[in-house]
């Protein structure tokens, strides 16, 4: 199964991304903000910083960003 990347990580990227995951999908969260990252770290989740990002995804789901940093990785 593809590994699924989730840019944007706020309230909407995290329940469709956790919702993805407990379907049985590989998933990881992809964020701006560090403390984001953290927190679905600490709950076991697969996640990165939008700097730390491969290319080794089968799909991108990009979601509405909170501010202009997160544009930049459109």
């Amino acid at each position: 199964m593809a590994l699924i990347f989730i840019v944007g990580s706020g309230v909407v990227g995290k329940t469709a991304g956790c919702l993805l995951s407990e379907m049985g999908h590989r998933v990881r969260f992809v964020d701006v903000y560090e403390s984001r990252v953290r927190a679905l770290r600490a709950k076991g989740y697969d996640a990165c910083l939008a700097n730390d990002i491969d290319h080794e995804a089968g799909s991108f789901i990009f979601l509405a960003p909170e501010d202009k940093r997160a544009l930049s990785l459109v």
